[in-house]
This record gives structure tokens, sequence and C-alpha cells, in this order.
């Protein structure tokens, strides 16, 4: 049976929470400042207001309502990401690892195209596009009436991924070095800028705060090499004929268990 992930169609049900959110908040805080005069026309005061507003944060209609409103952010937020990764399969195949630590919260979501970017500049960008592609043709051989069988699509894609499993090894062969490069990826909002039809000028600006650090760099390689200790020897065969690399992770292992 194919796994169509379905969510709300509209990109804006968040923002329309967060409307409702902020004119719940906004009645209970002027109800609150009522309640504490005496007359309708009695002067509001400074403190008046700070207390309304201390008053109304301890209010449990108030936290319910915020409660309740957070949580459909939480999962329209989630169905957005399923939304992104139905259009990016490839990028799917780099995350499907890391699905444990996005959904125990031990890695931001927001880190999907610094982990695209990555995976371009260890690939190259010819080899890169021609994955890409790959990987839309079984997308489109694994979709049925209800949607991509997305089961079908990891077994299938599998030695897509190998590609980029094969090469992280050689990648952070300098491993301190290149931890601090992908930080500085992963916590880059990177997009680009088109001067003419054939000159595009790459941007990137720093984010307000880090969404990643050391710790986090080193859980995503390990779920990354995870993948390689899970295959059988049948198929690590399998992989070095697809790939023509014949990879060893015992430098990279090492590496990640000297850490904190």
């Amino acid at each position: 049976m194919a796994d169509t992930e379905a969510g709300p169609v509209s990109g804006s049900e968040e923002l329309k929470k967060l409307e409702v959110l902020a004119v719940e908040v906004l009645c209970g805080f002027i109800e609150t400042v009522q309640a504490r005069l005496k007359t309708d026309s009695d002067p509001i005061q400074l403190s008046d207001l700070n207390l309304a507003m201390s008053e109304m944060m301890n209010s449990g209609r108030i936290s319910k309502i915020a409660e309740v409103a957070l949580t459909g952010l939480g999962q329209e937020l989630r169905h957005r990401w399923a939304r992104l990764l139905r259009k990016d399969a490839f990028g799917r195949l780099l995350c499907k690892p890391l699905s444990p630590l996005f959904e125990a919260g031990k890695l931001p979501r927001e880190i999907h195209h610094g982990i695209r970017h990555f995976a371009r500049l260890i690939l190259g960008e010819e080899l890169e596009r021609a994955l890409v592609a790959e990987t839309d043709k079984i997308v489109a051989a694994c979709t049925e009436r209800d949607g991509v069988d997305w089961k079908r699509f990891y077994r299938t894609a599998q030695p897509i991924w190998w590609q980029v499993l094969v090469r992280l090894p050689a990648a952070f062969r300098h491993f301190d070095a290149r931890v601090n490069h992908m930080l500085g990826i992963l916590n880059t909002q990177t997009g680009q800028v088109s001067l003419s039809a054939n000159v595009v000028v790459r941007t990137g600006r720093g984010i307000s705060r880090d969404l990643v650090g050391p710790a986090q760099i080193r859980l995503i390689l390990a779920a990354w090499v995870a993948t390689y200790d899970a295959l059988g020897e049948a198929e690590r065969a399998t992989m070095t004929a697809a790939t023509g690399f014949s990879v060893n992770f015992d430098e990279l292992r090492a590496e990640l268990g000297s850490g904190d």
C-alpha cells in the first residue's frame, strides 16, 4: 500500500492558527485588564497592565489556548516537512537515516537544505544531478493511485544512497576541518540570485542562532555510518560493485568514538 502522508493542502494553515491564537490572547488580556478596573472610565495605569499580563500568563484558559494552538502548529509543520520531501526525493534519501533524530528532537528539520548542499559538495554537481534524475525516475515508478509507495522507493533507491555513503570516509579524512566546514553549511541559509539566463550567483547569510553544533554533526555521521553497518556481506559486495568503491569506515568510527 502506498504511503501518501496526507496533510493539509494549504501552506498557510500555521499562519491562520497563529492569528486565532493572537486574537484569543489579546481578548484574554483585555478581559483581564477590565476585571482590574473599578469602572470602564478609570484611567489605565502601567502597573495595571503589568499585573494583568502576569495574571493572564498564569491563567489556565490562556495556557490551554496556547497548548492547543501550538500542537496544531506542530502538526502543520510536520505536514509541510512531508510535502517538502515529497518534492525532493533525493533529499528524502539523505534524511531517511536521520528520521529518528528528527522525531526525537535531537536534530532540527531546518537542516534539510544544508544536508542537500553538503551532499552536492562531496558528490560533485554532475554526479549529483545524475543521481537526482535517477531518484525522480524511481519515484515515478513507485507512484500508485494512492500516492508513492515509499517503502518500495527506499528499497529500490538504496544504490543511490550508497553513492553518498561510500564517499564519507574520504570526505572526513581531515575530520575536524570537515566538521567545521559542515557546521558552516548547516548553520547558513543559502540561496542564489540569477543575474542572467546563464549567470547565477550563490549567496548565503548567517542564521541568528546556530541550528547544530559539533555533537549534532557526530549524530548525523553516526546515523549514516549505521546504514553501512546494517548491510549484510552480500549487500556490501553489491555496493562495492555498484559504486566502484571498497570502503573502510574504521577511521571515521574512531573519530566519532573519540567525541565527548
